[in-house]
């Protein structure tokens, strides 16, 4: 059974974790899609990837920026604007996991 962790949340999404098989829960817009670990990271690389690639051109409401979600039928397709945001609270994500794992090497409990 699922133990979940909230990683980063906004009103965009939210990532989790699970705490019993370590896999990753991605909420944002009106897709939803879980991850195994290694998935995760490839995805979260990508949107990195995909954030410094040159899109100022004036159109960065328009959605054309397309994400592999790691099964064969299905993309997120993202403007420049949603990318940006997604970036974000990913990057939110990965700072609190790293946190979380730093207070539990150390024994340090959160309340």
């Amino acid at each position: 059974m699922c133990d979940y962790r909230i990683l980063a949340h906004n009103a965009h999404g939210y990532v989790i974790m699970c705490n019993s098989c370590r896999s990753y829960q991605l909420a944002f817009g009106t897709t939803a899609a879980t991850f195994e670990p290694a998935e995760y990271k490839r995805f979260c690389k990508e949107v990195e990837e995909t954030l410094n690639e040159d899109f100022n051109d004036g159109f960065e409401a328009h959605k054309r920026i397309s994400l592999d979600l790691f099964c064969r039928c299905v993309v997120m397709v993202l403007s420049k604007t949603e990318l940006v945001t997604l970036g974000s609270l990913l990057q939110e994500a990965a700072i609190n996991n790293e946190m979380e794992n730093l207070f539990e090497d150390l024994n340090i409990l959160r309340e």
